[in-house]
């Protein structure tokens, strides 16, 4: 038995090693419309990956692929005049 999601990962692996290589300068050539595309491409597969995961597993229910998800707002705190 392979690991969950073991056939997608190998996409959002190649997204991050392009990211990375941008980073540090070794695609000469790259640019900014280089490094958008690359993390638009990195974000698919990483959501892909986590589809992968959880069809594998069965864990019910759609994933929120990125940018989807709102952070649940904190309560306000509580004023130490009160």
């Amino acid at each position: 038995m392979t690991a969950p999601g073991n056939d997608a990962r190998w996409p959002a692996s190649g997204s991050v090693r392009r990211l990375e290589w941008i980073a540090a300068g070794r695609l000469e050539q790259a640019g900014a419309d280089d490094w958008s595309q690359s993390w638009q491409l990195y974000q698919e597969a990483a959501d892909e990956f986590r589809r992968s995961v959880r069809r594998e597993l069965g864990v019910p229910g759609e994933l929120l692929p990125h940018g989807a998800w709102v952070r649940p707002s904190l309560p306000a705190p509580a004023d130490p005049g009160e």
